[in-house]
C-alpha cells in the first residue's frame, strides 16, 4: 500500500494475486501497469458495492421508519388510541378528586364534590368551575361515547340520585368552553332522566298515578315527543309487586308485561309484541363490512351468533357471542373471535365460513381490550394476555393488578400500557412492545390509584380517592 502523492487523502490499494518470487521481495517493475490497473478497478468496485449496500440498507431502514410513523399517526386518529409515545409518560399536573365526563379541545370537564370544573389538559389550570345541585351528575350529550372521553360543546347536568323515586328538580345545559348556563328546565315528579342520542328522555310520575315520558332536545329546549300512560299505572304496578324501567338498544320499557308500555326511544312510537322486549337481541358491525347478531335466552344468557356478510346475506351461525376489542384498528378481519356458550372457550372462526381456526380454553375471565396489527390484548382482574388473532398463539402474559377498577390496556399501536403491582404496595405503568411483550419503560403510578383513562390521545388521567393525576 502506498500513499498517492497527488492527493494526500487518497490511499491506493494494490492486491497481489501471485506469491512473491523465491528468494526475496517482488520487484515493483515485474508487474505490468495493465495488471495493476485491473486490480485497482476490482478493489474500487468492491468498495463501491459495499457502499451501495450500506446506502440501500440505510434507505430501507429510513423508509420502514417512515411507514411506521405514518401508521402510528393514522392510528392516533382512531377512537381510543394514544398519540405516538416518543418517551415515558411523566406527571404533568395534579388536581382535586373528580370523574372526567367530557372534554373540549383544551380542557377536561370533571364532576365531583357538587362541582363541575374545566381543567386545562396541558397544566391542570382551572378554566372555570360551577356548582352542581346535590344529587346531580353531568353527562355529555353524545350518540356514541366509545372508549374516548367525548369531545363536546355542551354538557347536561341532571338528577341522578334516587332513581325511580319521584322528585322535583331541574336540568341545566352548560357551555363546555365557558361554564355558562345555556338553558334550564324545571321538572316535577321526575323518576328517570337518560341521554339518548342527542336528546334526553324524562320519565315522571303524574298526579293521576300515570307515567309521562318526554323527549327533550337540550340544544333547542323543544319537546320532540311525549307519551302519557293510562291513569293509576303506578298503583297497578305496586299492587302487582312492582315493575321495571329498562332502556336498551333503542327501546324504553316501563312496568311489566301485564301493566306497562314500551316505546321507540327515538320517535316515541308505542311498541308491542316482540319489538317491545328490549335486550333480546344485539348486533355489532364487524371489520370488513359484515355484521354479527346474537340473542339471549329469558335469563339473559347469550345463545348463538349469526354472521352476515357485507350484503346482509347470512354466512353462518355459531354458539357464543363476539369477543371484540373496545379499541381496534380493524385488522385480521378474516377472523371472528367468539366466547363460546357453555365451556367459555375463546374460539377463532373463519369470518367467511365459520370454520374453527383455533380454540383456546382456560381464559373465561379475559375481556377484549385492544387489537392492533393482528395482535389482541385481553385483560382480566389482575392479568393481561396478548394473542395472535390469526393463529390463537399466546404471545405473552402480564401480571397486572386488582387494585384498579375495570382497567383496560392503553396503546399507541406500538406499545401497550398496562398497570402492575410491585409486591411492596406500589403500582407501576408498564409499556410493553405489542408483539414481543418486551418492557420498553415503566413509570410509577400514584398511591391509591383507582382507574386509568386516556382523555385526548396525549393525556392519561389517573383517578385516586383524593385527586386526579395527569400523565403526559
Amino acid at each position: 500500500m502506498r500513499s498517492g502523492a497527488e492527493d494526500p487523502h487518497l490511499v491506493d490499494v494494490e492486491l497481489v494475486d501471485d506469491p512473491p518470487p523465491a528468494g526475496g521481495a517482488p520487484a515493483p517493475d515485474d508487474d505490468p501497469p495493465a495488471g495493476r490497473v485491473r486490480r485497482h478497478v476490482r478493489a474500487w468496485l468492491a468498495v463501491a458495492a459495499l457502499v451501495a449496500l450500506v446506502v440501500v440498507t440505510g434507505l430501507g431502514n429510513v423508509a420502514a421508519m417512515r411507514r411506521d410513523e405514518n401508521r402510528l399517526a393514522a392510528l392516533a386518529d382512531l377512537p381510543g388510541f394514544l398519540d405516538p409515545l416518543a418517551a415515558p409518560l411523566e406527571v404533568a399536573w395534579r388536581a382535586g378528586a373528580g370523574t372526567p365526563v367530557a372534554r373540549t379541545d383544551t380542557a377536561v370537564l370533571v364532576v365531583g364534590d357538587d362541582e363541575l370544573r374545566a381543567l386545562d389538559l396541558a397544566d391542570g389550570h382551572p378554566h372555570w368551575a360551577r356548582a352542581v345541585d346535590h344529587g346531580q351528575t353531568c353527562r355529555p350529550v353524545a350518540a356514541e361515547v366509545g372508549p374516548d372521553v367525548p369531545l363536546v360543546r355542551e354538557v347536561l347536568c341532571l338528577p341522578d340520585a334516587d332513581r325511580g323515586l319521584p322528585r322535583d328538580g331541574a336540568l341545566a345545559v352548560v357551555d363546555a368552553t365557558t361554564g355558562a348556563e345555556v338553558r334550564r328546565r324545571a321538572v316535577a315528579g321526575l323518576m328517570f332522566a337518560d341521554v339518548v342520542d342527542s336528546h334526553v328522555l324524562l320519565t315522571s310520575a303524574e298526579p293521576d298515578g300515570g307515567v309521562a315520558v318526554v323527549a327533550w332536545d337540550p340544544a333547542t329546549g323543544v319537546d320532540l315527543w311525549h307519551h302519557r300512560s293510562r291513569p293509576r299505572l303506578l298503583d297497578a304496578l305496586v299492587a302487582a309487586g312492582g315493575g321495571r324501567y329498562t332502556l336498551r338498544h333503542g327501546v324504553l320499557a316501563i312496568g311489566s308485561a301485564r301493566h306497562g308500555f314500551a316505546l321507540d326511544a327515538a320517535t316515541g312510537a308505542p311498541l308491542v309484541g316482540e319489538a317491545a322486549r328490549p335486550g333480546t337481541g344485539e348486533s355489532v358491525a364487524l371489520p370488513g363490512g359484515g355484521e354479527a347478531r346474537w340473542s339471549h335466552d329469558r335469563l339473559g344468557r347469550p345463545t348463538e351468533v349469526t354472521v352476515a356478510g357485507r350484503d346482509g346475506e347470512r354466512l353462518f351461525t355459531a354458539p357464543g357471542v363476539p369477543w371484540l376489542a373496545r379499541v381496534s384498528d380493524g385488522s385480521s378481519s378474516d377472523v371472528l373471535v367468539v366466547r363460546r356458550t357453555g365451556d367459555q372457550h375463546l374460539v377463532g372462526l373463519d369470518a367467511a365460513t365459520g370454520r374453527v381456526r383455533w380454540d383456546l380454553p382456560n381464559l373465561p375471565w379475559l375481556r377484549p381490550s385492544v387489537l392492533v396489527s393482528g395482535v389482541t390484548v385481553g385483560v382480566g382482574p389482575s392479568r393481561a394476555v396478548a394473542l395472535d388473532l390469526g393463529t390463537g398463539l399466546r404471545l405473552w402474559d402480564h401480571q397486572g393488578t386488582a387494585a384498579l377498577r375495570g382497567w383496560h390496556a392503553l396503546t399507541d399501536g406500538r406499545l401497550v400500557l398496562l398497570p402492575r403491582e410491585d409486591g411492596v404496595g406500589g403500582l407501576w405503568l408498564t409499556a410493553r412492545r405489542l408483539r414481543t411483550g418486551d418492557v420498553a419503560w415503566e413509570v410509577p403510578l400514584p398511591r391509591g390509584a383507582l382507574s386509568l383513562q386516556q382523555v385526548d390521545g396525549r393525556t392519561v388521567l389517573v383517578r385516586t380517592a383524593t385527586g386526579l393525576v395527569a400523565l403526559r
